[in-house]
């Protein structure tokens, strides 16, 4: 016996063969430690399979894996994500929102430059 998958259903199909056929006896409290106990052993293979999954296949499961034709798959380094872009704009000093405030407006150009040709000047 491998102790594999495999094994735990022939024994399990050779427990039910015996349970249904009218010319055995069968010990019921001991089929009910058989059934119980390969009740374990599959939770205990299901958290290995979840694990693996997890791991993205680096984590052999020998009860699974030693059965005939079954394939480890080789592990391969999961590829990082791309940081996450910030949703707020990028921080700005004074000197360069007074120069947003000041470039704003219509441009040199445009009819509203040339409604006031006041060039105003301090004297002092």
């Amino acid at each position: 016996m491998n102790n594999n998958v495999q094994d735990l259903r022939d024994i399990l199909f050779d427990q039910l063969r015996n349970l249904v056929d009218p010319t055995k006896t069968v010990d019921l409290a001991l089929a009910g430690m058989v059934n119980e106990t390969a009740q374990t052993i599959i939770n205990s293979a299901k958290v290995e399979v979840e694990a693996a999954k997890v791991m993205k296949g680096a984590l052999s499961i020998p009860f699974i894996e030693s059965q005939e034709g079954c394939q480890e798959r080789p592990y391969s380094e999961p590829k990082p994500a791309p940081a996450p872009a910030s949703p707020l704009p990028a921080p700005i000093t004074a000197a360069e929102k007074e120069e947003a405030v000041l470039a704003s407006g219509p441009g040199p150009n445009h009819p509203w430059r040339k409604m006031s040709a006041r060039v105003h000047r301090i004297r002092g």
